[in-house]
C-alpha cells in the first residue's frame, strides 16, 4: 500500500506498507502433500502483530525460511478485519486530496481477486473503500474539512502485454485499447483519454464496476 505516510496499525511510518495475507490451503493442495519428493507444499506459521511468517517444508527437504512484513494476516482473517485495520487509516488522506494506492500481488490462485474484489456478500477492498467514502460524505458531494467540494468518480482499466506491445485497455468503454500515458504540465503522469464515471451511490458504483468486469 502506498499512502500519505500515516502509521498503519503496527506498520512502520513509511509511506509504503507491505502486508502478507495467507490463503487457507484448499483440498487440492492438501491432496498432493507428500506424494512426491519435488512436491513443494508450505505450511505457514504467522504472527500478525510482529509481521513475521515462517515457511515450513513438511517433507523436510528444505530449511525453514522466515519473512518479515509490516503485518501478516492468517488464513482465518476476514475481509472486514483487513479493511478496518489496514485500509481505513489511509482513507482520510483521500478526502484531503492525497493519492492512496492499494494493490495485490501474488501467484495465480493466491487470493488477489478475493482480497481486492471479494465474493458476493463479502466485498473486498474496492467496494468497501467506496462505501466508506460515500458514508463519510453523506452522498457524493459535500463540504470537506478544507471547505472544498468533493466528488467521486471512477475509471477502470487493464494493462497487459501482447507480445512486445503493452496495451492499456479502458474497461468502461468496451475494451478500447488505443490509450497511452501522457505527462501533463504539472508533471503528473495520466492515461490520456481514460473515461470517468460519476459515482453517486453504492448501487451506481456496483453497476459501473460490473460493466467493467463484463
Amino acid at each position: 500500500m502506498f499512502g500519505e505516510g500515516g502509521q498503519t496499525n503496527g506498520a512502520s511510518s513509511s509511506k509504503v506498507a507491505v502486508l502478507c495475507r495467507i490463503r487457507s490451503a484448499g483440498t487440492e493442495h492438501i491432496a498432493h502433500a507428500g506424494t512426491a519428493r519435488n512436491t513443494k507444499v508450505a505450511v505457514i506459521a504467522e504472527d500478525e502483530s510482529s509481521g513475521r511468517c515462517t515457511c515450513l517444508d513438511p517433507l523436510g527437504y528444505q530449511d525453514d525460511v522466515q519473512f518479515s512484513f509490516d503485518a501478516v494476516l492468517g488464513p482465518d482473517s476476514s475481509q472486514s478485519h483487513l479493511f478496518n485495520c489496514y485500509i481505513v487509516p489511509h482513507l482520510p488522506a483521500v478526502r484531503k486530496g492525497f493519492h492512496v494506492t492499494v494493490f495485490a500481488y501474488g501467484a495465480t490462485g493466491s487470493g488477489k481477486t478475493h482480497t481486492i474484489m471479494g465474493p458476493e456478500g463479502d466485498p473486498g477492498v474496492i467496494q468497501r473503500s467506496i462505501q466508506w467514502l460515500l458514508e463519510q460524505e453523506t452522498g457524493v458531494q459535500a463540504t470537506s474539512d478544507s471547505g472544498k467540494t468533493l466528488a467521486i468518480s471512477m475509471s477502470f482499466l487493464e494493462v497487459y502485454s501482447a507480445g512486445k506491445v503493452t496495451k492499456i485497455v479502458d474497461l468502461m468503454r468496451g475494451g478500447a485499447s488505443d490509450l497511452c500515458l501522457r505527462e501533463g504540465a504539472d508533471r503528473v503522469v495520466q492515461v490520456a483519454g481514460l473515461s470517468q464515471t460519476k459515482i453517486e451511490s453504492c448501487n451506481s458504483f456496483l453497476k459501473a464496476f460490473k460493466k467493467g468486469q463484463a
